[in-house]
């Protein structure tokens, strides 16, 4: 049953008492509402009041709470407003993973497994649908190769399971863009074994690449960091041995994926000094070069840059780098779409509505389905309906009801 509320109980203790029912850390839930531990830690033992009816609306939502006036006590709250979509895909891609069994038949080779992976992998880098595109095909492909690894003989079954060890990167991906973390998790452990199966270094590395993100959505960027410094040793090791550009790619990305997650952790010093060394790797990279993974070239360092300064707090200079940085030249509308909210989060540390709204319609135009999820970009909406600017409100209205935030 769920907890009972004491009618002289406070906001922070009904928190704590819905956290605990849930069985969630606060480290996961600071994590989810995209706030430090501190600042969750300060609301449940009443230091910090909510200000903002929308950290309330994203405390319920986080805590699976059906109306507000179970977390506040005032009757009038309702949380029957500002729901997200749902994500018609999921329940497809969750039912293939959790399947006991795969479905029987002839198993498909190896060249056609192969062969579906690039198309979705390029699908999720250049289709505006990309989430329910790559969603949709994702649960034959894992059926198809699971199968696949379970009947190879032992000629095969490495190059097999590299492939699942793929297929579950990308899912990985879709499922973080999805917000559906917790499955995100259970993906990235499956591309970590099955990586280990290839017996594949650069493999392993992008599943800690991977994991030390969901990591950090979870709230925890600590130990995202560790599975980056953990899997740079050994990428170094290979890049001194092996110097190709795939190599050096993971290594830069790592070296960006190391620094935003000092970012998190407020670590100005060793952030930069990550992004620094990341360039320096990035510049190694024959030109023309792109990661199928990320889209990256030699800008790769550059286009990271934006996300550690958003993620120190450095609002005024994300904008600056983001001015000298051609996204377009990525061809990639997931990292098109990221980087471009981010960009929106350092005009709305600024309070300038106008280029925070102009940021977000063009990732809107980008991957509508990212901006629709994205918990920032409906934080930002919220702090400009608060606002009321005339010159804007229009818009910000119009924009609100196209991603769900209002009726």
């Amino acid at each position: 049953m769920p907890p009972t509320m004491d009618g002289l109980m406070s906001t922070g203790q009904r928190i704590a008492a819905w956290r605990v029912y849930r069985g969630m850390t606060q480290e996961v839930c600071a994590g989810l509402a995209g706030k430090s531990l501190s600042w969750w830690k300060k609301v449940e033992g009443g230091q910090r009041r909510l200000e903002k009816l929308a950290d309330v609306i994203a405390i319920a939502r986080i805590l699976r709470v059906p109306e507000l006036a179970d977390l506040t006590g005032v009757l009038e709250f309702s949380l029957g407003r500002d729901q997200m979509r749902p994500v018609p895909v999921l329940p497809g891609i969750r039912a293939a993973m959790l399947r006991l069994q795969p479905p029987s038949g002839e198993p498909v080779p190896l060249a056609d497994l192969q062969r579906r992976y690039a198309e979705a992998r390029d699908t999720f880098h250049r289709h505006r649908m990309f989430v329910s595109e790559v969603g949709r095909v994702l649960p034959g492909l894992i059926d198809d190769a699971t199968a696949a690894y379970r009947r190879a003989d032992e000629a095969t079954r490495r190059a097999v399971a590299g492939v699942l060890s793929d297929v579950y990167l990308l899912a990985c991906q879709i499922l973080r863009d999805a917000g559906d973390f917790p499955l995100a998790m259970t993906a990235i452990d499956r591309c970590h074994h099955y990586a280990r199966e290839a017996d594949d270094p650069l493999r392993m590395a992008w599943a800690a690449w991977d994991s030390s993100g969901v990591l950090k959505d979870l709230g925890s960027p600590e130990e995202g960091l560790s599975h980056c410094q953990e899997a740079l040793a050994g990428l170094e090791s290979l890049a001194a041995a092996t110097p190709t550009d795939p190599v050096l790619s993971a290594l830069g990305e790592m070296c960006g994926q190391a620094a935003l997650m000092h970012g998190h952790l407020s670590e100005e010093g060793h952030a930069l000094g990550m992004l620094d060394r990341g360039a320096r790797v990035y510049a190694r990279i024959t030109p023309g070069f792109r990661n199928p993974t990320t889209g990256y070239a030699r800008e790769g360092s550059d286009v990271i840059g934006v996300w550690v300064y958003t993620a120190l707090g450095k609002g005024r200079t994300a904008v600056r780098v983001a001015d000298t940085v051609d996204i377009t030249a990525t061809p990639s509308r997931p990292v098109q779409a990221l980087w471009t909210i981010n960009v929106a989060r350092g005009y709305a540390s600024r309070n300038e509505d106008t280029g925070t709204l102009h940021m977000m319609r063009r990732a809107e135009d980008i991957a509508p389905e990212i901006v629709a999820r994205s918990t920032h970009v409906r934080e930002m909406v919220r702090d400009m309906i608060r606002r009321d600017r005339r010159t804007v409100s229009p818009d910000v209205h119009q924009f609100a009801r196209r991603i769900g935030l209002l009726s």
